[in-house]
């Protein structure tokens, strides 16, 4: 401990970690992977970031004399909510991810090879995602869930994981704004 209190590391922090919004994020859960990012060797190297997704209200049903009583609807802030089948639900977790690559070029056929890995194993949905004119994704892995991609610059940005589509948009929306490249 004394000794390691002595080391400097002058060294800034990656500038992709800025990137990441810190509402909803989990602390301390931002990664680097130096290769494979969310498990596909085509993503290469990059960052990922846990963010809670919060969890919707749900009304709370009791059972009295064989008749089913609605006692009140839960505030779908709190962590735990109660529900009719199994007492309690958690709020989801879900991760947004951020692939770098040497060009945009690079970025662009990784984003290529992620739609026909989609397609061969999970679900590619049509329509675009956010207000944002970018090449994108959107679609649904067997594995992460369903997934929002897009390529800005260099670099692959995207979301996995997510229950609600609109929780998923606003979070990659909030983290498109802020990737500079």
């Amino acid at each position: 401990m004394k000794i390691s209190s002595k080391i400097v590391d002058p060294s800034p922090p990656p500038k992709e970690i800025s990137y990441f919004p810190k509402n909803g994020l989990k602390s301390g859960s931002i990664q680097y992977f130096p290769e494979g990012l969310l498990g596909h060797q085509f993503l290469k190297r990059g960052f990922q970031g846990t963010y809670i997704e919060k969890g919707e209200a749900k009304q709370k049903v009791e059972v009295w004399n064989n008749a089913e009583v609605k006692v009140k609807a839960e505030d779908k802030d709190k962590k735990d909510t109660e529900d009719a089948t199994n007492g309690k639900t958690k709020d989801k977790e879900f991760k947004l991810f951020l692939a770098i690559f040497k060009d945009s070029q690079e970025a662009i056929s990784a984003l290529k090879i992620y739609k026909d890995n989609l397609s061969k194993k999970g679900n590619v949905f049509s329509g675009s995602i956010i207000e944002f004119k970018a090449l994108a994704v959107r679609g649904e892995d067997p594995y992460q869930g369903k997934v929002f991609v897009l390529q800005k610059g260099f670099y692959l940005l995207g979301v996995v994981g997510f229950e609600r589509e609109e929780e998923g948009e606003d979070r990659l929306a909030e983290f498109v704004k802020k990737v500079k490249w």
